[in-house]
């Protein structure tokens, strides 16, 4: 067979032939497994030194099941801006996926309906909506500071569910945490040059990460993003930054589903007093038919009771009763919301900031219970008999008007801590009302 190679030197290179061939052939084949992840249209965000992670500029299609649309510069909706603002008052939302709108039409974001109230007030306004999922206060106050050559006059910060997380793979969040993540992360990404490379370190990454999922560390072994001091201290950081560069600053606090974390919270406060078997009776009780998302805190505090008892076996087998939800940086809450909501009153109040909490902005819902968007989304909730994520009864308005505030403010919510479009357009109109009254008569159209 004269076609086989016959000297050494034609087997050498008959080698290397077969050899590449097979290289190219498996590269076609990882190429072709892993073209999806490799697909740069296929992930809404980037990896970011400074917060992490931020939204990928021009972005469409889904993310978290629902589509999203990404303009050029980033942010959130159709609209595009330039660095030299072109309207009197430019205003800037900082905050998490609630700032964002998570499964809210662009029009119905309380941005948009804070842009639309001030110019219907008189005041030349754009409102740029720069929350990101996920996103803890330490992320936001980051995103402020390059935020300021936007030249905004007003910022609107909004932080702390994502706070209270807890993590299994990386450190509490920080900007040189944030760095070192994402410079590896980019690293990674690198290597998509080479489909087999990726694949390799992909399939590694796969195998650490389900290793994990199978085997989670107990809950109190695990750390939280941000802890109630580092909260204290962003939130500082966030008022020095704006006094500097003299922007109008107004926190906003969106408070969690009371109908999902009401029950726990209650419990966390029993504990923290010392009430340990009324805590635990009420988590005991409350367990079987408590939301997913706060079965990790509940187990977490009934493993601290039965520590605080002496029952160590018990405490052992609630730490270590819980399954990772979501993203590996930031798993289900596992700290209570009410130091957060203390924080925040006492930031505003020391520095004379205006607080903005989203229930009691909720609970005004009568003096617009007429405006059509709010009473025909209203009419859908009462026609479909609408329940509260925790079973209970949503109860309608009588005679046109709403009789249950607190009722109607545990219908807002969409899950354990998003709002519907109704939450969110009365939050954009009480905001409206707290901008106007403290911005300068200058941002007024003539």
């Amino acid at each position: 067979m004269t076609f086989l190679p016959q000297t050494p030197r034609q087997k050498k290179w008959a080698a290397v032939l077969i050899l590449g061939l097979l290289y190219l052939a498996l590269e076609g084949v990882a190429g072709w497994v892993y073209h999806k992840e490799t697909d740069a249209n296929f992930r809404a965000f980037l990896w970011d030194a400074r917060t992490l992670w931020k939204l990928k500029p021009n972005f469409r299609g889904p993310t978290y099941g629902h589509n999203v649309r990404i303009n050029s510069n980033g942010f959130r909706g159709p609209d595009e801006y330039s660095f030299e603002p072109e309207h009197a008052c430019r205003i800037v939302a900082i905050g998490d996926s609630r700032t964002y709108g998570f499964n809210v039409p662009d029009e119905y974001t309380f941005c948009q309906v804070l842009q639309s109230e001030l110019r219907g007030r008189g005041v030349d306004a754009e409102v740029i909506n720069a929350g990101t999922h996920g996103y803890s206060a330490v992320q936001c106050r980051a995103k402020l500071e390059p935020m300021l050559a936007w030249k905004p006059d007003v910022v609107v910060f909004s932080a702390g569910y994502n706070d209270r997380r807890y993590l299994l793979l990386t450190p509490p969040d920080s900007e040189a945490s944030f760095r070192r993540i994402a410079f590896l992360r980019n690293c990674v990404e690198l290597l998509q040059w080479s489909p087999i490379l990726y694949a390799a370190s992909t399939e590694l990454g796969i195998r650490r990460l389900r290793h994990i999922r199978e085997n989670p560390p107990p809950l109190d072994q695990v750390p939280i993003r941000v802890s109630p001091a580092v909260f204290r201290e962003e939130l500082r950081r966030v008022v020095t930054i704006c006094q500097e560069h003299r922007v109008f600053l107004v926190l906003l606090m969106i408070e969690q589903n009371p109908s999902v974390f009401g029950l726990v919270e209650e419990a966390a406060r029993l504990y923290e007093e010392q009430q340990i078997v009324q805590a635990l009776e009420l988590l005991e009780k409350a367990e079987p038919n408590l939301h997913v998302a706060a079965l990790a805190f509940c187990h977490f505090l009934m493993g601290r009771c039965y520590q605080a008892m002496g029952y160590e076996a018990k405490a052992r087998k609630y730490f270590t009763a819980h399954k990772p939800l979501g993203s590996l940086h930031g798993e289900a809450v596992l700290h209570r919301e009410a130091p957060y909501r203390t924080i925040y009153r006492e930031i505003a109040q020391q520095f004379q900031v205006p607080l903005l909490e989203s229930r009691e902005a909720i609970r005004r819902i009568n003096e617009y219970i007429s405006e059509p968007a709010i009473d025909s989304y209203l009419d859908k909730m009462e026609e479909n008999e609408w329940r509260l994520a925790d079973d209970s009864e949503y109860i309608p308005r009588q005679d046109g008007k709403v009789t249950d505030q607190e009722n109607f403010f545990r219908g807002r919510f969409m899950d354990e801590c998003h709002l519907d479009p109704v939450g969110h357009i009365l939050i954009g109109k009480a905001l409206a009302r707290i901008i106007e009254e403290g911005m300068p008569r200058s941002f007024r159209s003539k």
